[in-house]
């Protein structure tokens, strides 16, 4: 009985810390999906979108047409960029936005199909995609 007492004031401690980070600190959202389900061909058009609310301020990084990673600081409102990829390639999609509380809403497309789409709130938002192409 002692040690269901305890495990069950571990579990709202746990709870309470949750609540606390989420409602105070940050909203986190990282998703590795492997090789997406997709016709294969020679390239892709991905597009990338994100719109942040007003008083957020990102940093954006995302796989270009030469399978590198750009990095953009200080983006804010509503942004969004359409890159031709090769067949085979790895594609990561990576946003830090940071300010008073506010909303971020992201999306990405491979060829006009959805491949993800979230919305986070908070003061600190980080929304993160990994995919490979087939």
């Amino acid at each position: 009985m002692k040690n269901t007492i305890i495990l069950f004031l571990i579990i709202i401690l746990f709870s309470s810390c949750t609540t606390l980070l989420t409602k105070f600190g940050s909203n986190d959202y990282t998703l590795n999906k492997g090789k997406i389900d997709i016709p294969k061909k020679d390239h892709y058009i991905v597009l990338y979108k994100a719109n942040f609310a007003e008083g957020l301020k990102a940093m954006i990084s995302y796989t270009d047409e030469n399978d590198k990673q750009i990095e953009l600081k200080d983006v804010t409102g509503n942004w969004e960029k359409s890159v031709v990829i090769k067949s085979g390639s790895k594609v990561i999609f990576d946003t830090i936005a940071k300010g008073s509380a506010g909303k971020g809403e992201y999306a990405v497309l491979v060829d006009e199909k959805i491949i993800s789409e979230y919305i986070l709130s908070n003061r600190k938002l980080h929304y993160q995609l990994n995919f490979d192409l087939p």
